[in-house]
């Protein structure tokens, strides 16, 4: 009898990839970015920063929520 089963979410059962443009496109839509490709690779720049931030072990939480404000802030 299986006991236990392990999936891999991440760009496998769920595109998380696709999730975030989307996501993305709604927000930078309604807050009057017009070049959505200039304002996808700000953000993707930013939260990549982030996210090395957070392996060297900086403040998680801080470090997520200012990666909007940061990305924003060249509009």
């Amino acid at each position: 009898m299986i006991k236990y089963a392990i999936f891999d979410l991440d760009d496998t059962l769920l595109d998380f990839k696709r999730g975030e443009r989307e996501g993305l496109t709604k927000i930078m839509t309604k807050y009057g970015v017009s070049d959505l490709k200039q304002g996808f690779d700000t953000y993707t720049k930013i939260n990549h920063q982030v996210w090395e931030a957070i392996e060297q072990g900086q403040a998680r939480d801080a470090l997520l929520n200012t990666r909007f404000s940061k990305a924003f802030n060249f509009y």
